[in-house]
């Protein structure tokens, strides 16, 4: 008996063991029920209904399906945490004896919904755009684009076009601005020419006289944005008219006598012209003139970091810098005539050049007044290295109009005209203030006045000696003299 029921016992072991080690290898290992339904070839308005699936309870009950038209509307997607909405939930099939079997929640599936009304829980966190209303800034990296009407700045004036749907700002936009330009210039030290002959004291006439008036200019400004508009490379080219000036020096001795007669404080009579001494043209002779012409030329390249400072949301004042080469030329023509009492001339003459090149740094602060206009100050500092050229002359012009150049004995071998070249440190700063005016997101305007000063300079009023003839006096250029120019400026700004 004890047998049998040994026997018995291994025998129900051996047959309840099998299901058991299947759940600790891959053999035999159960599938996780599947409640997700499987998709059907059917589409309703859009969205995929599910086939019908079986689930066979202990007692046999069968659970169907909703029917495929409850899936044909969008599903409202609930917020992230929440329990998805019973509407979409498959019923759990009961028990025997009335039990509930408790399902496992499917996923919900990722549909996305037709256009229509969306979940509170979906909408967008209110944003309030940190631009003043009227444009469309379209955004960037911090501190560039996306700030003040005109997005992220690009140097001084040219920055009211960066930014808006015309230009990308983090794709980078090209800018160009066309500028009307009209400027003077300061006057040299006096160099008195003239007097009236025979009264030394009644001085008429002095290389001041010659001043230049105001002329017309332009500039062309090119340039790209890069770095989401926080960096930009330009080039800058402008230039004058040339200047001129003139005056003439004459003294009648009399009402009826137009042909009075002038002198020099300088020494002419060292230089000769076909023998003849240089003072019968400057000395006792009927008139003096004086004729000046100036010419000036600015190339640039620049690289700029834009909104180094300021220009956050609600601040309107901003500071840009930028740092570049720089080529600067300034030519200044003197020529001094005089007529001697047979009506031919004889002339002494300097043509002066300067060419400045270097590097500079500047700044840009804009202040931003309203929606549309802003205020900005530019100023721009260099060192240069400054090559001068010289080239003084004496010539006169004989009966027959032939051309006879200069001579002069005191310095054997020296002759005109007298060519000569010197390196001079030069320092040179610039500032432009004025008014930017957005007239659409592409397009601004600006005006402004421009000041720039130059030190280091050769001017052709000091390259004249008190003697004539001295040519190592001549040769050694003079190049302690200054300029300043300043004007008016006006024009477009293009950003495409």
């Amino acid at each position: 008996m004890k047998r049998l029921q040994v026997s018995i016992f291994v025998s129900l072991l051996a047959c309840t063991t099998g299901n058991a080690w299947a759940q600790y290898g891959l053999y035999g290992a159960p599938d996780m029920l599947n409640l997700q339904p499987a998709l059907a070839a059917t589409d309703h308005n859009g969205y995929v209904a599910p086939s019908a699936y079986q689930v066979e309870g202990p007692a046999g009950n069968a659970y169907t399906p909703m029917p495929a038209t409850d899936y044909a509307q969008p599903l409202q997607m609930a917020a992230e945490g929440a329990p998805a909405p019973a509407s979409v939930l498959p019923p759990a099939p009961p028990m025997p004896g009335g039990q509930l079997k408790t399902m496992p929640t499917p996923p919900v599936p990722a549909i996305n919904p037709a256009p229509g009304p969306v979940s509170p829980a979906l909408t967008e966190p209110n944003y309030t755009p940190c631009y003043t209303p009227g444009f469309t800034v379209s955004s960037g990296s911090a501190g560039s684009a996306g700030c003040g009407v005109y997005g992220s700045a690009v140097q001084q004036y040219e920055q009211a076009a960066a930014g808006g749907q015309a230009c990308d700002a983090c794709a980078g936009h090209w800018y160009g601005s066309v500028l009307a330009l009209a400027m003077t210039r300061d006057s040299a030290n006096k160099l008195w020419t003239t007097y009236q002959n025979g009264n030394q004291s009644n001085q008429i006439m002095n290389t001041q006289d010659a001043g230049v008036g105001w002329e017309w200019g332009g500039e062309i400004r090119f340039g790209r944005t890069f770095c989401c508009d926080q960096y930009a490379i330009e080039a800058t080219y402008w230039t004058l008219h040339e200047f001129q000036g003139s005056s003439c020096a004459s003294e009648p001795v009399s009402p009826t006598d137009p042909y009075g007669l002038v002198s020099s404080p300088l020494t002419t009579g060292l230089v000769t012209f076909n023998g003849w001494g240089a003072n019968g043209w400057f000395d006792n002779c009927l008139q003096h003139t004086l004729q000046r012409t100036d010419e000036v030329h600015d190339v640039e390249l620049n690289f700029v970091r834009n909104r180094l400072c300021g220009g956050e949301c609600g601040c309107p004042l901003s500071i840009d810098v930028s740092a570049g080469m720089r080529y600067f030329r300034f030519r200044d023509d003197l020529v001094w005539g005089g007529e001697a009492q047979d009506e031919t001339w004889a002339y002494f003459s300097d043509n002066i050049a300067n060419n400045l090149v270097g590097g500079q740094i500047g700044f840009n602060v804009e202040y931003q007044a309203c929606k549309q206009v802003k205020f900005f100050v530019t100023p721009k500092f260099g060192i240069y290295d400054n090559i001068i050229q010289s080239n003084f002359g004496a010539d006169m012009i004989d009966a027959s109009g032939h051309c006879v150049i200069g001579q002069q004995t005191s310095y054997p071998g020296e002759t005109y005209p007298v060519h000569s070249t010197c390196n001079s440190f030069s320092f040179l700063a610039q500032v432009d203030v004025g008014m930017d005016w957005q007239i659409t997101q592409s397009l601004s305007a600006k005006l402004g006045y421009r000041v720039l000063a130059a030190t280091g300079i050769g001017l052709a009023d000091n390259q004249i000696p008190p003697y004539l003839n001295d040519i190592p006096t001549i040769q050694d250029i003079h190049r302690n003299g200054s300029l300043i120019l300043h004007g008016a400026f006006a024009g477009l700004t293009y950003c495409f």
